[in-house]
């Protein structure tokens, strides 16, 4: 019985092949993690910042419809405060014959780590709205800013970066 010759020249890849390879998929897998990341971070920034500017409008609505934030009592302003990852519609009102009482309508928290950048507040007065100075409340979340901007014209909006238009 003889043994059948031995091929010499198999198609097959070289290690320094399959290592070319691997750096690729590697270094591929890294730029869309990347990109999915802080893509992910922009889409929690948006999300949050459409949260904050519909509450801030909630505000705004209560001061040109008057809402009575506490029974039997007549109102002077709503604040807007905001500090950590926390923020607050408060409702200034009368006591007597000054504006002087507050309480905390309603509280809320940013979620998916988004944190405000600073911290800060200002009144919508009853009964126009109207806001001293136009506002800016800045969000971040890993180096990322997004700002809700509130114009003393009445508007209202969000957009990505440190500063409004």
């Amino acid at each position: 019985m003889t043994n059948p010759p031995i091929k010499k020249n198999l198609p097959a890849y070289t290690l320094i092949e399959m290592l070319v390879v691997l750096a690729i998929i590697g270094i591929t897998s890294t730029i869309l993690l990347v990109d999915w990341s802080g893509n992910r971070t922009i889409q929690y920034l948006d999300s949050s910042g459409g949260e904050v500017q519909a509450i801030v409008r909630s505000a705004q609505n209560y001061a040109l419809t008057g809402v009575q934030g506490v029974a039997a009592t007549q109102p002077c302003s709503f604040r807007i405060q905001w500090s950590g990852s926390s923020y607050q519609i408060m409702y200034y009102y009368k006591n007597g014959g000054a504006c002087g009482q507050l309480s905390t309508l309603s509280s809320y928290t940013l979620a998916n780590g988004v944190t405000f950048d600073s911290a800060g507040s200002f009144d919508f007065t009853v009964p126009y709205a109207t806001v001293s100075g136009s506002q800016t409340i800045p969000l971040v979340k890993l180096g990322v800013n997004h700002v809700v901007c509130v114009y003393t014209s009445g508007r209202i909006n969000h957009v990505t970066g440190p500063t409004c238009p």
